[in-house]
């Protein structure tokens, strides 16, 4: 007697769909660099518990704070800011790999094919940005959450608790919100790039709320920030209330996510369309590269939403003219230089024909390392320009803050190189861009220790890291099978 067949579990097909992402990029990945994978897994290992270590010791050398040092309406007010603070890098972190994720893989469309639940092939695309949105929130707020524990007069093992259970729950109710935006933008026949910038203006609205909130002064207990504040304070309201919003939150997000229809694929760009290829090798080679990184929607999208957040910040200061924006007019242009960690991974299927047709396996080294810097330096030449117009910093300094950015442009090629994009894993993105951005933090970090102008350190981190550009571009593997 035959037995009939049945679709496995939904929760155990999500669990094998996951490690299946997982197992593929590390192969890719492994495959790329020429390592084993248990080389990647101990690098990995050391890189996150050098994050934590670097958490840990900043929340060691916070002063410890109690009712009997600090009045108890600052204490309250300071436990309020500390959770809008979680909740707000939380929700920035979810926003991030959202944007820079891609949207569709060939993984999602195979389980489509399979008798698996459309809540499956959701779950599958999501957890992996979750997670890593996830680790990069428990990194940065880990100082925020021991001062919100001291400001209790909690046990810090409670107060993670607390921010666990608010964490866990409302990323993904973001990620359903990111989702459900673009869709709608997309069911408007707007252009994916332009969909997902403004999911990401929404959502990092919503992640932002909570400090609005507090300046407004509203008082309401029952938002989730709130809640976070209670429960770290014994409250047991706010642990229900914390409960409350995680389950409800996660079973908004698994409804969500199985009614959810599926994106449409982007359509193909034409930016750049109708111009002529260049006559030389060299000149041919920068314009295929200029190409295919204006294209990409991932790369078009966070160049939008780079610009947004300029603009925003520049009215800002046009309309507070508050001194300490100037601290921060440096930093508000590094991810234009940033997101050229996706280059690498765009063209890295044809460096192979460059091998064998030319014998010339680095011929896209230079030209792209010069294409990416100087579209990067040329999108953030308006918004410096307009800085310097309207006295947010002098003219004299403008180059400063281009060279200033030098070292996160160097970065995100490294980091591009060893952790390369890859449209069918969800986490090579990710990865990508913690890598640039620890290296970029650390060459900054470096720079600051050593008693030397800024703009001439940043200078010198650079050129370092472009070296080693140049020697990871060395060592990897071009082969046709990344076709």
């Amino acid at each position: 007697m035959r037995t009939r067949r049945t679709a496995p579990p939904a929760g155990r097909a999500a669990a094998h769909a996951t490690a299946m992402s997982v197992r593929l990029w590390v192969r890719d990945s492994t495959r790329s660099m020429g390592i084993s994978p248990r080389t990647l897994t101990l690098g990995a290992g050391a890189a996150l518990l050098a994050a934590t270590a670097g958490s840990v010791a900043i929340a060691t050398a916070l002063p410890r704070l109690g009712p009997e040092s600090v009045p108890s309406p600052v204490l309250a007010q300071l436990r309020h800011t500390m959770a809008g603070l979680v909740w707000a890098v939380a929700g920035a972190a979810t926003v991030l790999f959202q944007l820079v994720t891609p949207r569709r893989s060939h993984l999602a469309d195979l389980l489509q094919l399979l008798p698996v639940p459309r809540v499956v092939t959701a779950v599958t695309g999501a957890v992996p940005p979750l997670v890593l949105a996830l680790v990069l929130t428990a990194t940065v707020t880990g100082p925020a959450v021991v001062l919100l524990a001291d400001a209790s007069g909690s046990p810090v093992v409670f107060v993670v608790l607390a921010a666990l259970l608010l964490v866990t729950g409302l990323l993904p109710l973001l990620a359903l919100v990111f989702a459900v935006v673009v869709l709608a933008l997309q069911g408007m026949r707007v252009p994916q790039h332009h969909a997902l910038t403004g999911a990401a203006v929404t959502g990092l609205a919503v992640a932002l709320s909570p400090s609005l909130l507090e300046l407004s002064r509203l008082d309401a207990g029952w938002l989730p920030h709130r809640a976070l504040a209670g429960a770290a304070a014994g409250s047991v309201l706010g642990w229900v209330l914390l409960v409350v919003w995680c389950v409800g939150a996660l079973a908004v997000f698994l409804a969500g996510a199985a009614r959810l229809p599926e994106e449409p694929a982007a359509r193909p760009s034409r930016f750049l369309t109708g111009f002529g290829v260049p006559g030389g090798q060299s000149a041919a080679r920068a314009w295929f590269e200029l190409v295919v990184l204006v294209r990409a929607p991932q790369y078009a999208a966070a160049v939008l939403f780079t610009s947004v957040a300029v603009v925003a910040f520049l009215g800002l200061w046009w309309v507070t003219r508050y001194e300490y924006l100037s601290l921060l007019v440096s930093v508000v242009f590094v991810p234009y230089f940033l997101a050229c960690v996706q280059s690498y991974g765009h063209t890295r299927p044809t460096h192979w024909i460059t091998t064998h047709l030319l014998a010339r396996p680095l011929a896209w080294v230079v030209p792209k390392a010069a294409v990416t810097l100087a579209l990067a330096t040329l999108l953030t030449l308006p918004g410096v320009a307009a800085a310097a117009g309207t006295g947010l910093l002098p003219w004299e300094g403008a180059p400063a803050v281009v060279a200033q950015a030098l070292p996160a442009w160097a970065a995100a090629m490294v980091a591009g190189v060893v952790v390369p994009y890859n449209a069918e894993q969800p986490l090579s993105v990710g990865l990508s861009i913690a890598t640039a951005s620890a290296l970029y933090a650390a060459t900054v970090w470096l720079g600051r220790q050593a008693d030397v102008g800024g703009a001439l350190t940043a200078l010198a981190g650079g050129a370092l890291l472009f070296g080693c550009y140049v020697a990871v571009a060395r060592a990897v593997r071009t082969a046709p099978q990344h076709v």
